[in-house]
Formats: C-alpha cells, sequence, structure tokens
C-alpha cells in the first residue's frame, strides 16, 4: 500500500506531466497561427510582385 506521500507525489508528478501537455499543445497552436499568417501574407507580396509562391512547410521553405 501506498504511503500518503508517494499518492501525493504521483498526483503531484500527473498534474506536472498534464501542464507540460497542454502548454505544448498551447504553444503549437500559437505556430499554426503564425505560419498561416506568414503564408497569406507572402502569398499575396508574390501574387502582387510575380514572384514564384513556395509556402513554408516543415520550417524549411521548401514546398512538398
Amino acid at each position: 500500500m501506498e504511503t500518503v506521500a508517494t499518492q501525493i507525489a504521483h498526483w503531484a508528478t500527473l498534474a506536472g506531466v498534464l501542464a507540460l501537455l497542454g502548454m505544448a499543445l498551447q504553444q503549437h497552436k500559437v505556430w499554426v497561427r503564425l505560419k498561416d499568417r506568414v503564408n497569406s501574407l507572402w502569398y499575396r507580396h508574390c501574387r502582387d510582385t510575380g514572384e514564384k509562391y513556395i509556402p513554408l512547410e516543415n520550417g524549411n521553405g521548401r514546398s512538398h
């Protein structure tokens, strides 16, 4: 049987892991919105200047 201290440690660890997961998912959402915004601005720039549009994908700037 676990002691109260080990049960508290397990719950604290679980809470920490869930908090980190939540933060990671939130940062991913921010990155996706930022990437979409940069892609839309770059598309407009390329459309206006006649340059070839290459969207940001996988952080390398090459289309797939």
